[in-house]
């Protein structure tokens, strides 16, 4: 069932401020409110899977004001200063005769470049030169998304190279493409996706019993289809070492045509309610800048949390096919290391013990054994 969530975009300036409009109402009314073009409304309508409905939302003329540009004090330190901006402007187009609260929430669109930044409380800031990657994330908080994603190799904001919540600088990525307003994309991260609750049927749970998974092999459809074939998303729920949701999902395509290549991609979700970056495997052969080749990968795999995801099929671009397990299905380590790690022994182990008569494979034994 879809929420309808119309927007009002105030255009505003300050009474001191003079020029010509940065851009015309066209381009505004595009820009954030066309849903058939790659737009704002379009972007997140198609995060929800159509469950966000942007219909009815509306731009304003240009407003002035009662207050000049010195007077803004507002920054990421003072927050005050942010939300007095967002009052003035509401005040604003209230003056001018129309009903703010009518309107789930307000996008304020700057004469000049201002400040850039989105809240909870249902409000974004953007100016005329700011890309679409950023607006995104900025009316992302706005639609209740509280956190930027980051990496679990370095774990602050803005470090997530496939999320949309990472546009400050993607952790010195550019996923982005050139759309038809500027720097577009990449998508939402699947963990941000399913706390949104927009991901319901898309899901593949994988058994586990709290420290690995079962071997389960699956198909993924990419995560930018709305009528997928195949389920979009695995998740893994782990408590050993310490709680934590593992997210697989397959990056290809859409909103996610600027990566430098289509990827299944590993996220987490930890209990702090933030999204990690926790690592990928290309899944295709492209040529970069440079004229180099970029190869598919094959394995990503997380001893500490006895994690392994192996690519094993390529499909023409629309699904792949993974295999999801314990470490040891593709780690390289003798029998005792593998055992001694996952079941965290201190004494001895034996083989003789735990392996059974007539198990074709010992390595597979151990799987069996350790999941």
């Amino acid at each position: 069932m879809s929420q309808k969530v119309p927007w009002l975009i105030i255009r505003c300036r300050f009474k001191d401020e003079t020029g010509p409009a940065p851009h015309t109402l066209e381009h505004y009314t595009d820009l954030f409110t066309a849903p058939d073009l790659e737009s704002v409304a379009k972007f997140w309508q198609d995060m929800s899977f159509g469950q966000l409905d942007f219909s009815g939302s509306e731009v304003t003329p240009w407003l002035e004001l009662d207050k000049k540009r010195s007077e803004y004090t507002g920054s990421g330190i003072n927050q005050q200063g942010r939300r007095d901006l967002v009052d003035w402007a509401k005040n604003a187009a209230t003056k001018s005769g129309i009903d703010v609260n009518k309107f789930y929430g307000v996008v304020l669109a700057t004469h000049s470049d201002t400040d850039l930044f989105g809240s909870t409380a249902r409000y974004a800031v953007c100016g005329p030169n700011h890309a679409p990657a950023v607006i995104f994330q900025e009316v992302g908080h706005a639609l209740g998304l509280s956190n930027h994603s980051r990496s679990v190799a370095d774990p602050q904001d803005y470090k997530d190279p496939f999320c949309i919540m990472s546009a400050m600088d993607f952790g010195d990525h550019d996923p982005t493409f050139n759309g038809r307003f500027g720097a577009s994309g990449p998508g939402l991260c699947a963990p941000y996706i399913f706390n949104a609750g927009w991901l319901s049927w898309r899901i593949a749970q994988i058994p586990t019993n709290g420290r690995s998974p079962n071997k389960t092999i699956l198909t993924l459809s990419p995560l930018s289809e709305q009528q997928p074939t195949h389920k979009q998303v695995a998740t893994i729920q782990l408590n050993s070492p310490q709680e934590v949701t593992y997210f697989v999902e397959y990056r290809f395509d859409g909103w996610d045509r600027g990566l430098d290549q289509s990827a299944v991609v590993i996220h987490q979700l930890r209990p702090d309610g933030f999204a990690y970056y926790a690592g990928s495997i290309a899944t295709e052969t492209r040529i970069d800048g440079s004229g180099n080749t970029q190869l598919p990968g094959r394995d990503y795999l997380d001893t500490q949390y006895n994690l392994s995801v192996r690519l094993l099929t390529n499909f023409p671009s629309d699904r792949v096919q993974v295999q999801i397990a314990p470490a040891a299905a593709v780690q390289t380590m003798s029998v005792r290391q593998v055992a001694r790690s996952t079941l965290g022994l201190t004494s001895g182990f034996s083989v003789k013990d735990q392996v059974l008569s007539g198990t074709h494979s010992l390595r597979d034994r151990l799987i069996e054994l350790l999941s």
